[in-house]
């Protein structure tokens, strides 16, 4: 979430013990530290790697109009082949550690 001086503002908790709000649902998406970022690109394949660091929300990446993706690993490594995909669902990382 951006306060109204366009900073990122991430609110905490009255708990020494656990300051950090579970599920907090922002207004915004930053990717890369960007708001709304947008590239020209070519048309050819891209390599991505992709890591959903939200706490709560869960992410559908689809291509408009698009072939989709070959999706060549996981959080667990390499597949033992790529396999073509037409959406992406991305789930956050809630480890205790």
């Amino acid at each position: 979430m951006l306060d109204r001086e366009g900073q990122l503002y991430y609110p905490v908790s009255a708990s020494d013990s656990g300051p950090w709000i579970p599920e907090f649902f922002g207004n915004l998406f930053l990717v890369n530290g960007k708001l709304l970022p947008y590239l020209e690109v070519a048309p050819r394949k891209y390599r991505f790697r992709v890591l959903n660091a939200a706490n709560a929300r869960f992410f559908r990446l689809t291509l408009p109009d698009g072939p989709g993706f070959y999706q060549i690993g996981t959080d667990q490594g390499l597949l033992t082949q790529p396999v073509e995909v037409k959406r992406l669902s991305l789930a956050p990382v809630n480890e205790l550690t």
